[in-house]
């Protein structure tokens, strides 16, 4: 949200007239930290897929997102949910990453709060480099504790832990599996660095 200028003339130029053999899907992922009523009027115009993250309730996703200044985001980040969801565009999920330090803050009541919202969708994935210290066995647990929490309310929790199993029974040329968009041949990330350039992936 940061560039939102450049978002947005991006989608603008997506729809102009000599863009029109197109088809464009647009999705953003973002914190929602930094949403607005102007910015979220405009993702749903242009019907952009909104993916966000929060990690855990305020405490346990207070201890991993944190300003520069040291202090929490969780406000910042439930405020933008509230904006989209006023703008008749509410986001259907976020996902979560496991670390060491959320990693005790974490359990059903994040399902408590994702249905009390609305949501359908709670994804939960780990900090694999960040994890060492915490036993495999216990995250698994943890994991497939809150899955099967979920699922009473009609939540999926999907993840990357979830994919080889996945992938054994759906192909990712079909189904959104894959880690990376790219598999499908339809995936393209447009970086902003000071740079002009497009990379695929």
């Amino acid at each position: 949200m940061l560039a939102w200028p450049v978002i947005k003339r991006i989608l603008e130029y997506c729809r102009d007239d000599d863009a029109k053999e197109f088809e464009f899907r647009f999705s953003i992922n973002t914190n929602a930290s930094l949403m607005t009523p102007v910015i979220a009027a405009a993702l749903k115009e242009y019907r952009v897929e909104v993916a966000s993250s929060l990690d855990g309730l305020r405490d346990g996703n207070d201890r991993v997102r944190q300003t520069k200044f040291g202090s929490g985001t969780f406000s910042q980040i439930v405020r933008g949910f509230e904006i989209l969801a006023e703008a008749e565009y509410p986001i259907g999920g976020f996902a979560v990453t496991i670390t060491e330090k959320n990693f005790c803050e974490l359990d059903e009541s994040i399902i408590d709060w994702a249905s009390a919202h609305g949501m359908k969708k709670v994804r939960i994935d780990i900090d694999v480099v960040g994890m060492v210290k915490i036993p495999v066995e216990d995250v698994v647990e943890k994991i497939l504790r809150i899955r099967r929490y979920a699922a009473l309310h009609s939540i999926d929790v999907p993840g990357f832990w979830a994919r080889p199993a996945e992938n054994l029974n759906e192909s990712t040329l079909e189904d959104h599996i894959a880690f990376c968009g790219a598999v499908r041949g339809n995936s393209i990330c447009i970086v902003n660095n000071q740079t002009k350039g497009v990379r695929s992936g």
